[in-house]
Parts: structure tokens; C-alpha cells; sequence
């Protein structure tokens, strides 16, 4: 499920590290602008959703 993620999350524009089996690392910019964060969240919450229904979870 962690790497169904971590793809769709690089294919909607968004690179996030994993860590471990089952960990993933968010690792911003220290002077990041609130708009950035907010897409950041956005891609993540929508990459979840979409590895969540691929494993069957939801």
C-alpha cells in the first residue's frame, strides 16, 4: 500500500520518500509558502484514498 502511494502521489506532481516497509517521510522546505503545503495535502490525501481502494480497504 505504501508504495501504491508513494507512485501516485510522485504522478500527481508530489515526491515524497519512504522509509522502512510501511513509513513515509515529508520532508518540506523550511520557508515553504502556505498554498504549497495546502497542494501537498491535497496530493497526499487523493494518492491515500486511491492506495486505500486499491488494497481493498475502502
Amino acid at each position: 500500500m505504501r508504495d501504491h502511494f508513494l507512485h501516485d502521489a510522485f504522478d500527481r506532481g508530489l515526491i515524497i520518500l519512504g522509509c522502512g516497509t510501511s513509513a513515509v517521510r515529508v520532508i518540506p522546505a523550511l520557508n515553504i509558502e502556505k498554498p504549497l503545503v495546502d497542494e501537498a495535502l491535497h496530493i497526499m490525501d487523493a494518492a491515500l484514498t486511491a492506495a486505500e481502494r486499491a488494497s481493498g480497504m475502502l
